[in-house]
């Protein structure tokens, strides 16, 4: 299973067809209407190869114990802390 949370957005629409298309376990997926979902930025300098990445984490960074039903954690075979 993948544990995520994504917003309610166009991105979001896009992750959930990716999962369906990719035949991943969405299930422990959720949707968020207060948060958009996170996206992030790459450049890599073409002389020297390195990288620069922005993450906004969005919906992403407003996962917590609570929202990880007990027995997907069991599944897991963890807690998460509050």
């Amino acid at each position: 299973s993948l544990i995520a949370r994504v917003g309610r957005d166009q991105f979001g629409n896009m992750a959930y067809a990716l999962f369906a298309a990719e035949r991943i376990d969405a299930s422990a997926v959720l949707s968020s209407a207060d948060h958009a979902t996170g996206t992030a930025a790459i450049s890599v300098d073409a002389a020297s190869g390195n990288n620069t990445i922005i993450v906004v984490p969005g919906a992403a960074g407003a996962i917590s114990s609570m929202f990880c039903p007990l027995q997907l954690q069991d599944r897991l075979g963890m807690r998460f802390p509050l």
